[in-house]
């Protein structure tokens, strides 16, 4: 019978010798409980089945059967993951299949009191025995308590209420950390791994079984102090260190997972459980703490990057954590609430594993989170300690740890999660797509993993595939990532294709992009559906951002120019005249800019110099089903310099010079941040799609004098972007609309200006000169 999260099967019997319960009643028992491993499913079944998450319904599709006899019983479990079916054996690595014996247990019917813990102890009972207790009086207290248990354990009536019962499961956790964590000696160079790991699973499933049982046991305190090492501390933040130096550790790296999953269930039963709930502001502040003063610790200028295995002194959670978690309590508390972290190694796995463990509030399916606010608010925050530790991933080289694939899919996932909330965070969307953007850059620069021939490459290419859907839709709905996005990603993507075989022939973004971009060109599903979450028209004309309806071309508009037209119209959110006089388009673009808000500016801005691209590249619209914001293959400014340049003079594009022109001179325009970055990204094309030598004189008021004062803009991107444009005014050779003596002009007024203002920098913007000089560098050559 299945239980929620499917990671448990519960299993029921009847007491008497009837057929097998097919539902709950009076004499249904409960007679053990079957932990699966799923962590422990082989990736080829998993992309077999096409399947890359673990541990829900909502990823997996279980069937199963199981067969017990009781008295020696063994549990057998099929599992079938995308239509094939698999089963267990007895020592199986899938599935954990255990030996269990007749136990006694009261079903969850409501009735009568909680039900003894007879199997916990029976796992104390059986540990206790080859246990040596260092000291006496530890050995006298162990001996006491074991007493104690194997008393109840012969006598379940001694429990006669339910705080018996949760006194009782504190005991009996103390003592299972005690003679089992606490004796684990990490240090020991003999140290029998295998054992380690099989007597850690036990005493995670023991933990989990337990706790789920009295969950209020998390809040436990040793009030009348009879346990020796216990003090005033809630027992959550005494147990957590008994698991968390285990984590990352080089003799346990097989338990990673488990001891994430625990810490997961750990979460999650905050957030269910009532009682409980008053934890999560200190259990998310003690694991915020340790990740931050983890990362602070691996990124100190005292630690010189050489090897992994280097030593560290490190203690966590940090005092100030627990100072404010425990108040007053602290002053009773013996020292055995923090743990060592050994080495770099050991600390940058233990990083990995905290962020995913933090993020699991907000990627879970479970609706329960909804309940604890102070775990959900996590979210921006985690996302400035992911750009931390990836930092510190590169810093380090650690090579289990070189690739970003692992946060660029907890990312993916966190947005995801977020977009389907019934409440999304739009800060938190923006700086996760931030981010997800900024991975991405990394993992082109240079793209080694995404252009292995391997199967690993191929999952690789899957993912990163994936990525950029999600920030595609992120892009729709947000201008400013789509701006970042294509600043760091497109220009690199285009060359990407032609550099590497692997990627393929037919990938070329621009030159398929009409064909490609339906969901039927995908090969792969996951793809396609991941498109066609993109919810796109095709067939539908722009429709313009806080339009309240949306507006269809006329059959008859079908020139380019017409329709690129329509676009700012629809953009600058105002009703196209009835005729194409000139001047009136002018005026009409000018008052309205003012009255739109910033994205539509930064749009209008944008096709305003598309207009160029329209008239001068041989690519143009050719229908009015075609949206005027789908990217526009110009030969001229979207391809390498080398394409054939076909510059022609036309009335459209000395519209768009002037518009632009007396644009720049505007008052809202110059308080403004993100228009001016966007004109000057468009004034580029007007330059390179330019005729007029006029308009390229930088001696006279106009673009180019303003592309100077850029310069020195408080604004980091326009400066920037004012340094990459102002290499356009000054090509290396003469060109027809260049000729010498302006070229020459061109090239003194921007070195006697550039060379006078580095004199007196300020220190802020020393970076943005430097980038200046290196564009003009590639220019100048003399």
């Amino acid at each position: 019978m299945g239980h929620k999260p499917q990671a448990d099967i519960e299993i029921f019997s009847n007491d008497d010798d009837r057929d097998a319960p097919i539902h709950l009643s009076d004499t249904t028992k409960r007679v053990a409980t079957l932990f699966l491993d799923l962590h422990k499913i082989p990736k080829s079944a998993k992309a077999a089945a096409k399947k890359r998450k673990l541990g829900w319904h909502r990823y997996y599709c279980l069937t199963g059967v199981i067969e017990a006899s009781y008295g020696s019983a063994t549990i057998t479990y099929t599992v079938k993951l995308g239509g094939s079916g698999f089963v267990s054996e007895a020592s199986g690595v899938w599935i954990l299949s255990v030996p269990l014996k007749r136990v006694h247990m009261a079903a969850d019917t409501g009735e009568g009191g909680p039900p003894p813990s007879t199997l916990a102890a029976q796992l104390v009972e059986n540990i206790a025995a080859s246990s040596k207790a260092p000291r006496t009086d530890e050995n006298s207290e162990l001996k006491g308590l074991l007493a104690i248990i194997q008393r109840v354990k012969d006598k379940p009536d001694l429990l006669k209420s339910s705080n018996d019962r949760l006194e009782h499961n504190h005991m009996l956790i103390y003592v299972y950390c005690r003679v089992v964590l606490e004796n684990i000696k990490l240090d020991d160079p003999f140290l029998d791994r295998a054992n380690v790991r099989t007597e850690s699973q036990k005493a995670i499933n023991f933990l989990r079984f337990t706790i789920k049982e009295t969950p209020s046991v998390l809040l436990h305190k040793n009030e009348n102090r009879r346990l020796l090492f216990r003090g005033q501390e809630p027992l959550w933040v005494w147990l957590l260190p008994q698991l968390l130096r285990l984590l990352g550790h080089p003799q346990c790296f097989e338990l990673e997972s488990s001891i994430e999953g625990f810490l997961q269930y750990i979460l999650l039963l905050v957030a269910r459980t009532g009682a409980l709930w008053k934890v999560a502001p200190s259990l998310g502040l003690y694991l915020r703490a340790s990740l931050t003063s983890l990362l602070d610790h691996l990124q100190s200028p005292s630690l010189v990057p050489s090897h992994a295995d280097l030593r560290t002194d490190l203690e966590l959670p940090p005092i100030f954590a627990l100072d404010q978690i425990l108040g007053k309590d602290g002053q009773h508390t013996p020292k055995r609430l923090s743990y060592p972290v050994y080495t770099i190694s050991q600390g940058l796995h233990l990083a990995s594993s905290l962020a995913r463990v933090l993020a699991h509030p907000i990627i879970s399916p479970d609706s329960a989170f909804s309940n604890s606010v102070s775990l959900l608010e996590n979210g921006p925050w985690l996302i400035d300690a992911y750009l931390d530790l990836r930092h510190v991933q590169k810093r380090w080289e650690l090579p289990s740890q070189s690739t970003p694939l692992p946060l660029v899919e907890l990312t993916m996932d966190i947005i995801n999660s977020s977009i389907a909330s019934d409440y999304p965070s739009a800060s938190l969307i923006e700086k996760s797509c931030a981010l997800l953007i900024l991975l991405c850059s990394e993992m082109i620069s240079p793209p080694d993993e995404l252009v292995q021939p391997t199967p690993a490459g191929n999952q690789a290419r899957s993912t990163y595939c994936m990525a950029l859907i999600a920030i595609a839709q992120a892009s729709l709905k947000s201008y400013s990532i789509g701006r970042f996005a294509a600043s760091k990603l497109v220009q690199e993507l285009l060359l990407l294709s032609s550099q590497y075989s692997t990627i393929g022939e037919d990938t070329d973004v621009w030159d398929s992009f009409l064909d490609s971009i339906h969901p039927s060109k995908f090969e792969s599903e996951e793809l396609r559906k991941g498109i066609q979450d993109l919810h796109l028209n095709y067939a539908a004309p722009h429709q313009a951002a806080n339009a309240g309806k949306r507006r269809k071309l006329a059959e008859e508009a079908t020139d380019s120019l017409a329709i690129l037209t329509q676009g700012i119209y629809e953009t600058l959110q105002v009703t196209p005249p009835a005729d194409d006089d000139v001047i009136m388009f002018e005026q009409i673009y000018l008052d309205a800019y003012d009255k739109c808000n910033q994205s539509n500016q930064s749009l209008a801005v944008e096709l305003l110099s598309r207009i160029c691209c329209v008239v001068d590249s041989p690519a143009r619209l050719n229908s009015s089903t075609e949206s005027v914001t789908a990217p526009l293959a110009c030969s001229i400014c979207d391809e390498s310099p080398t394409s054939s340049r076909k510059i022609s003079s036309h009335h459209a594009k000395s519209e768009a010079r002037r518009i632009f022109s007396k644009l720049i001179r505007l008052a809202s325009f110059s308080e403004s941040r993100r228009p001016r970055i966007a004109a000057m990204i468009a004034l580029r094309r007007l330059i390179l799609h330019c005729e007029d030598a006029a308009f390229l004189n930088l001696e006279t008021p106009g673009p180019g004098q303003w592309c100077l004062q850029s310069l020195n803009s408080s604004l980091r991107e326009l400066r920037i972007s004012a340094g990459r444009t102002l290499a356009l005014f000054m090509p290396p050779k003469p060109t027809y609309n260049m000729d010498e003596a302006l070229l020459s002009r061109n090239r003194k007024n921007s070195i006697a200006l550039l060379k006078s203002a580095s004199e007196a920098d300020p220190p802020f913007m020393v970076e943005t000169r430097i980038l200046a000089w290196g564009q003009l560098g590639r220019v100048v050559t003399e």
